[in-house]
């Protein structure tokens, strides 16, 4: 026991200094976590009140591309009830009912069985803790945002922005969702050079536009529709004479081939993003290789192309 005073007298100093040190470090610690814990709750705040605003502005009917409301009360009221009631159904997870408020249209497109929307779709988006708001575009269509619920997850979390467009079916309004904007059908038709090309229909999202086109070949010869040595020979062009190049890279050279005496049909995706005042007036393919064979014999000399139009 002596020993320990003894200790103790001799080191009191450095002793006392240590004891004032962890007391230091403990309060340090302590204030530390208290100043984090009010930032946390001012970020939380910040993000509530920036949620909020979001809010108070998505609830109006007021286009977000033209700041006007071109959309009447009344049918403003029916396509705010359906947007809500399809977005209520899908956080509560009542997925058959969500379903059955998707059009004709966006059913044959996109999702022909509930199984599909739920796989392609609802999971993707849908979960625990999301909340949902909704402003007007343009036409029919909304923009809808679908995020975390930061009072319940703590944080910032992912947003998910889709449109969704109201259409007319009978006495009640649908949806088209994830972009799908509606489906035009057509029967342009244009013939030259013993070939017949039709646009059987146009399908349009919200970021490009699919033409749904019939080729007859009546030649005797193998038709290229497109030589591929341009990524801009084919093309849309809108009222303002703006050109929307196609996806050629969705174009296989076996997509393109007509033989003698058949037709084909082919998907043809448009960068032209949904305007509901500008359209497109016109489709053009401008390096249809009427003879492949000899094309591909010497494809650097050879010079029997046409150029094809179509007006819409």
């Amino acid at each position: 026991m002596n020993w320990l005073i003894r200790l103790y007298n001799q080191n009191r100093k450095m002793l006392i200094v240590i004891i004032i040190i962890i007391i230091f470090i403990i309060i340090l610690i302590q204030a530390l976590n208290y100043l984090a814990s009010r930032q946390l709750e001012q970020d939380n705040k910040e993000a509530l009140n920036e949620s909020m605003e979001i809010e108070e502005v998505y609830n109006k009917n007021e286009s977000l591309l033209y700041g006007e409301n071109a959309v009447s009360s009344d049918r403003a009221e029916q396509y705010n009830n359906t947007i809500d009631t399809f977005l209520n159904y899908c956080l509560n997870g009542d997925t058959g009912n969500a379903y059955n408020l998707l059009s004709t249209v966006c059913k044959d497109e996109l999702y022909p069985s509930q199984q599909l929307f739920e796989e392609q779709y609802y999971n993707s988006i849908f979960g625990t803790n999301k909340i949902y708001s909704f402003q007007y575009w343009s036409g029919a269509t909304y923009q809808v945002n679908i995020s975390d619920d930061i009072l319940k997850t703590g944080g910032q979390g992912e947003k998910t922005v889709d449109y969704y467009t109201l259409v007319n079916e009978g006495n009640d309004y649908k949806l088209n969702i994830n972009g799908l904007i509606g489906r035009q059908t057509s029967n342009v038709t244009v013939e030259s050079n013993n070939l017949k090309i039709t646009i059987q229909s146009i399908v349009q999202y919200n970021d490009y536009a699919v033409y749904n086109v019939n080729v007859k070949n009546d030649s005797d010869k193998i038709v290229l529709l497109d030589s591929q040595k341009s990524t801009s020979s084919i093309y849309a062009i809108n009222e303002n004479d703006v050109e929307f190049r196609a996806y050629n890279e969705d174009l296989y050279l076996n997509d393109l081939l007509v033989n003698p005496h058949t037709e084909k049909n082919l998907q043809i995706t448009f960068s032209t993003r949904y305007s509901s005042t500008i359209q497109i007036k016109s489709i053009v393919l401008s390096d249809i290789v009427l003879d492949y064979e000899s094309y591909r014999a010497d494809p650097d000399n050879y010079d029997n192309t046409i150029s094809v139009e179509m007006d819409l």
